[in-house]
């Protein structure tokens, strides 16, 4: 499972970094190891950049809101999750954004880093 998981402790937000290939089931560790890092520090904002990730095959629309619907369950309920995705993934991106919505989750994808640090805050 070839993630990193780091921080900014100045501006009080945890990084992901994804690359490689990862299943729903592998995408729910990283959430776990997130949700721990999250309130040891009691911060409300995660960056993930899913540049370099790489859906398996069979990861569609049901996936993407099964992981986020669980955001709501791991996570506090005033997270912001600002996601940096590349452009060839677009249609995993506007998954992602209408899984947010249906859940309720605050998660929003980018296709700039820039854009997406700004929305943090």
């Amino acid at each position: 499972m070839p993630y990193k998981l780091s921080e900014n402790k100045e501006k009080h937000y945890v990084i992901v970094t994804h690359s490689g290939e990862l299943s729903l089931d592998e995408l729910k560790l990283v959430q776990g190891e997130v949700a721990t890092l999250i309130n040891i520090r009691e911060w409300t904002k995660v960056y993930i950049d899913a540049r370099e990730i790489v859906f398996h095959p069979a990861f569609h629309l049901m996936d993407h809101y099964i992981l986020t619907e669980s955001h709501k369950f791991v996570l506090p309920p005033n997270i912001k999750i600002a996601v940096v995705g590349a452009r060839e993934q677009q249609l995993h991106g506007k998954n992602i954004d209408a899984a947010g919505r249906l859940a309720e989750v605050n998660i929003k994808v980018f296709y700039s880093e820039e854009l997406a640090l700004e929305w943090l805050g």
